[in-house]
């Protein structure tokens, strides 16, 4: 064995660690940021159309179809019809309709039912899914949560000028 050897195997083996440390780093921050992108919704989307899929509570571990007719306001507002149909699981309160108003820039849309309760559904809006989390309210209290997702149906619809929506 040479004097020096173990101290130039060591040198190598620390060199090799800090390239994979730093390759790591690179891999991990390009990962976030694709992570990232994929949370915006993309910039002037339009997001009008039926969109239909189910949300699934954690409080009354089930799902229920819903459905959304989101009609486009211009400046990313939009505004529309909710409802809901009991799948494994009813709906909240049995209601099964209700408004819903948002922004895509908040990536986030409220729907008030007809009990007077709302809930706050956050997420995305891509070109053709959406998903998120929601959480409902009555009064003050928080009454429910849970995931929801949704795919956009083949259908798109112009809202008529003066319509309530």
């Amino acid at each position: 064995m040479h004097r020096g050897e173990p101290f130039g195997l060591l040198a190598i083996v620390v060199k090799s660690t800090k390239l994979f440390v730093l390759a790591m780093a690179v891999l991990g921050l390009q990962a976030c940021t694709l992570g990232h992108l994929r949370s915006l919704s993309p910039k002037g989307q339009d997001i009008t159309g039926l969109w239909m899929g189910t949300s699934t509570s954690f409080s009354a571990t089930g799902s229920a179809n819903i459905s959304l007719a989101v009609f486009q306001e211009g400046d990313g507002e939009f505004s529309g019809l909710f409802d809901c149909d009991a799948g494994n699981s009813i709906c909240r309160d049995s209601i099964r309709g209700g408004t819903l108003r948002g922004r895509t820039s908040a990536r986030a849309f409220r729907v008030d039912l007809e009990n007077r309760s709302w809930c706050s559904f956050s997420g995305d809006f891509l070109p053709e899914i959406a998903d998120g989390r929601y959480y409902c309210y009555y009064d003050s209290g928080r009454v429910d949560r849970g995931i929801w997702n949704l795919k956009l149906q083949r259908w798109r619809a112009t809202p008529v000028p003066g319509s309530v929506l």
